[in-house]
């Protein structure tokens, strides 16, 4: 997959993705790609066979229908298909999600012979290249929050402190490539973060993926919250709980208050001398 732009999108407060957990999927984004392919073409055909197996889960999986594959190839315009739920949500939501999504897919993106479709529960990336097990880190989408934190100066090293401690968990969780945390910036306020790689790729390309991203997070850091999607991984924080009960561990708590100056000693009169 060839490089393409950066598309910074910015979202208000009021329409933040801010909602309950278990009601329909949300959409977040999409990336469509490559060529076109035509009404009553092989590849559309193959297509249509494809997601119709993903959406029955009829296909390569593994992590209780979390994550599956399939591929369809009668000839050589083949097509490749992923699907993958967020690691916190259950089998139920997952297949309700996979469901959604093979539905929507070809109206998000008519006719893109390639198509990554992001939803908050999941995501459905369809090619006509094989690009499962592959590391893709472009395109790129950042969602910002136009919210600014009001107190800058504690949250955004709260935040890459906590965004960083995620990302070590989620590459020491190797069959899921998943963690999510929470910390707090105030003595009342917390900060709730999430990564996420997709789990065809390997551990070393997921802590490539994620590493880029959170250091990418600085585009959002003053803000109360931000997303790095990109077709391999995922990082976002927000200043609420967005992940499943299931999923909640305690928070760290705030970091400590520096101590006080020392108080100044008055130490006696020194006579300096001289050495010949």
């Amino acid at each position: 997959m060839g490089l393409f732009g950066l598309l910074f999108l910015a979202f208000s407060s009021a329409l933040v993705l801010h909602f309950n957990l278990r009601t329909a999927q949300t959409h977040v984004t999409e990336f469509c790609l490559g060529g076109n392919y035509t009404t009553n073409s092989t590849f559309q055909a193959d297509l249509s066979i494809l997601l119709s197996s993903m959406s029955n889960n009829n296909s390569t999986s593994r992590n209780n229908t979390r994550f599956f594959t399939n591929t369809v190839r009668r000839n050589s315009d083949g097509v490749y298909g992923f699907f993958q739920c967020r690691g916190d949500y259950t089998s139920e939501d997952c297949k309700n999600c996979a469901k959604t999504a093979t539905e929507e897919v070809t109206n998000r993106c008519p006719f893109k012979k390639e198509t990554v479709l992001f939803y908050d529960e999941c995501l459905l990336h369809y090619s006509d290249k094989n690009f499962i097990y592959n590391l893709q880190l472009d395109p790129a989408v950042f969602l910002v929050n136009s919210v600014d934190i009001s107190n800058a100066d504690q949250f955004t090293p709260r935040l890459n402190t906590l965004m960083e401690g995620i990302v070590a968990r989620a590459l020491s969780n190797s069959s899921s490539l998943f963690a999510v945390g929470k910390s707090y910036f105030t003595s009342s306020k917390n900060i709730s973060g999430l990564a996420q790689c997709t789990q065809d790729i390997s551990t070393t390309d997921c802590g490539r993926c994620l590493n880029r991203s959170i250091s990418q997070l600085s585009c959002c850091d003053t803000k109360q919250g931000g997303q790095v999607i990109k077709p391999s991984c995922i990082v976002r924080f927000e200043i609420y709980n967005f992940f499943g009960p299931e999923a909640i561990i305690p928070a760290l708590p705030p970091a400590p208050a520096p101590p006080p100056p020392p108080t100044p000693i008055t130490a006696p009169p020194i006579t300096a001398r001289s050495y010949g």
